[in-house]
């Protein structure tokens, strides 16, 4: 496992049938709250600690039931099932006599018939795609997002433990001016991992400020459901990330995450439902 702020920030310390002692940072938050991103990751790591002869996960669906505090938590897994090449488990986060989360897992075994799926094959030309990489500019030429994001009336802190480097092109929502394409897009890196493992890909693919944004929508988007697919082992360097707004109606956001490592090659890909509260609403193009 990695040994940088993100690794320590997601490890989990076994107390004995099927219990780890999580320790929740607090930097790891967005406007007060701990990222869900972050969360599932925590979870994520539980569950490959438990399932010690796994490679990590390859699918994961949480359900956030309530907020945590940072601070002390407990993990409970469970496995539902141990096959051959790939097993499943089950997480629930608990704080305060509560769960808070729980999640379930599909994992890969060492030595296995996935983990060479999960490399890509590209040498034998199984790779395919229906989305080509999105296209970005030079990570150089990208907006570095703050920890007191331009026109944000709140703290970002998770921004200050990853590095997220937004297209400009898309930036018109910090201004009063988004787009209206629905669509956001950048690298995202994780300092000290020079190659985010599967379990850092599952705080990548929720990382991005939320889709909505570029439809004028600025505030809270509580997620309800997340749902993250591994598809292969990153290479080296920053990764590409686009969020795209699926479908927004009855106060519901579908988006859907893309993300590409450095080469191009398509890595994970995530659904989110999320609830959309009453906020401020930005006419796209206006004033």
């Amino acid at each position: 496992m990695p040994g940088g702020r993100f690794a320590v920030a997601t490890s989990v310390v076994p107390q004995g049938e099927g219990r780890y002692l999580a320790e929740l940072d607090a930097e790891f938050s967005v406007a007060g709250r701990v990222h869900g991103g972050y969360l599932l990751a925590v979870l994520g790591r539980a569950a490959t600690t438990a399932l010690a002869r796994r490679v990590g996960p390859l699918a994961a669906t949480v359900h956030y039931l309530s907020s945590p505090e940072p601070g002390p938590a407990e993990v409970r897994v469970s496995a539902t099932r141990e096959g051959r090449s790939t097993s499943q488990a089950r997480t629930q986060l608990w704080q305060g006599g509560t769960v808070r989360a729980e999640a379930f897992f599909t994992l890969v075994r060492f030595g296995g018939v996935v983990p060479e799926a999960a490399a890509g094959l590209a040498g034998a030309g199984r790779d395919w795609s229906d989305s080509p990489p999105v296209g970005l500019p030079p990570v150089s030429e990208c907006f570095r997002m703050p920890v007191q994001p331009p026109g944000a009336p709140f703290r970002v802190p998770l921004f200050g433990v990853i590095e997220e480097c937004l297209d400009p092109a898309v930036l018109g929502f910090s201004r009063g001016r988004p787009v209206g394409a629905g669509q956001l897009r950048g690298w995202v890196g994780i300092p000290d991992e020079p190659v985010v493992d599967a379990v850092g890909l599952l705080l990548i693919a929720d990382a991005l400020p939320p889709a909505v944004f570029d439809l004028g929508y600025l505030g809270w988007v509580p997620t309800l459901e997340l749902t993250v697919h591994v598809t292969a082992v990153p290479g080296p360097g920053v990764l590409r990330v686009r969020q795209q707004v699926h479908v927004l109606a009855g106060g519901l956001l579908s988006q859907v995450c893309d993300v590409w490592d450095s080469g191009g090659r398509p890595v994970a890909h995530a659904v989110q439902l999320a609830a959309l509260p009453p906020g401020r609403v930005r006419p796209v193009g206006g004033p």
